[in-house]
Order: structure tokens, then C-alpha cells, then sequence
């Protein structure tokens, strides 16, 4: 780690995570979570180009909160949930985003149909609703 440059405090959270679930060692915890060492090493060191220091993907970020069971919101915000926040502590995956997003477009969609549907259904219950207003009307 650079100790000229201060680490993001995103990357801070993640060496910590580091230094308390594997003691620092940064390949048993790359290995643990399915990731490589040298993908969690970069976060520690700034990039000698701009001496910024890269940015976790979603994917390494999901991949901690699943692999060492904490919260995405505690890795990207540092904020720590209660217990009684359950839905805020259970680690999502990228894939489980990704079918959240895809399920409200499809019931967004099936909305839209049901709407449109039912302006017909109204329609139609109005144009035989003066059917028989008619048909009453001329008896």
C-alpha cells in the first residue's frame, strides 16, 4: 500500500476486511470469495498513471458481501445495519439484480397489457350496455 496516497474509504473497508477474515492474506481471501489476488491487490495501490486508486466492480463487492456473510451497504457505505434490518444485511448477487431489474421490466410490461386490456373490457361492456339500452328503449 502507498502511504503517500490515502486509500478511498471503500478500499479501506475492503483491506480491513482483508487484514480481519484472512489475518492480510490477500490470495487466501481472493481464493475464498473466487477471485484472483492480483484483482484485490490493485485496490491497496494507486494506479502509477493518474495515482488514483481503482474502484471494486459490483462483482468483487457482491462477492465479499456473500463470501465473508456482510452487508454490500457496510462495504460501499461503511454503514452497518441492525439485526432487525434483515433485508439490508442478506448480500445480493449480481445475478439477483440483474432478474430483479428484468422481473419489474416483465411486470411492467404485463401492467401496461392488463391496462390496455381492461380500456377494451370497458369499451365493450359500454358499446353492449347501449346495446340493450337501445333494445330496451324500442321495445
Amino acid at each position: 500500500m502507498d502511504k503517500n496516497v490515502e486509500l478511498p474509504p471503500i478500499n479501506e473497508r475492503i483491506h480491513r476486511l482483508v487484514l480481519e477474515k484472512t489475518g492480510g492474506n490477500v490470495s487466501k481471501f481472493a481464493s475464498h470469495i473466487g477471485s484472483s489476488p492480483q484483482k484485490i491487490q490493485r485496490l491497496f495501490s494507486p494506479d502509477p498513471r493518474n495515482k488514483k486508486y481503482p474502484e471494486p466492480s459490483l462483482e468483487v463487492v457482491s462477492a465479499i458481501a456473500q463470501g465473508y456473510n456482510v452487508s454490500i451497504d457496510y462495504i460501499v457505505n461503511g454503514i452497518n445495519t441492525s439485526e432487525t434490518d434483515l433485508i439490508n444485511t442478506i448480500p445480493i448477487g449480481v445475478d439477483a439484480i440483474e432478474f430483479l431489474l428484468e422481473e419489474m421490466k416483465r411486470k411492467d410490461v404485463l401492467n401496461k397489457e392488463y391496462r390496455k386490456t381492461n380500456e377494451e373490457l370497458r369499451k365493450r361492456i359500454d358499446q353492449l350496455t347501449d346495446m340493450l339500452l337501445e333494445y330496451y328503449k324500442n321495445k
